[in-house]
């Protein structure tokens, strides 16, 4: 289940912003994404979830993996959600654009095929 919460998760919040245009929302759902998003991280470390199927596992290596680009996508969010605030229209578009579905892309590509490479 925790799988699926690292890659739904994100994913299903990135969708629910997209009907608003209001930015401090964006930052707002982007901020609490990212934290629950390192919290099932670090729980991960505590509690190995199971496979589902053979097609999602962790394996320790993506768990490292995972756990270095969670927390990097944190202090992301922290650090700029200031400039995001203050800079021009243009320039939001384009950096939040970038960024909305970062955390499922990666989540999925680090525990996708688990230890099969």
């Amino acid at each position: 289940m925790i799988l699926v919460l690292l890659i739904l998760l994100p994913a299903i919040l990135g969708l629910l912003v997209l009907a608003t245009q209001d930015l401090k929302i964006h930052l707002t759902v982007a901020g609490a994404a990212s934290a629950f998003h390192l919290i099932l991280v670090l729980s991960t470390w505590i509690w190995m979830p199971e496979p589902l199927g053979n097609w999602l596992q962790l394996d320790e290596l993506g768990r490292l993996f995972l756990t270095v680009t969670s927390v990097l996508f944190a202090g992301v969010m922290v650090y700029t959600s200031d400039y995001l605030l203050h800079g021009t229209h243009d320039d939001i578009i384009a950096t939040w654009a970038s960024w909305r579905f970062f955390l499922p892309k990666y989540s999925m590509v680090w525990t996708f095929f688990g230890e099969h490479f």
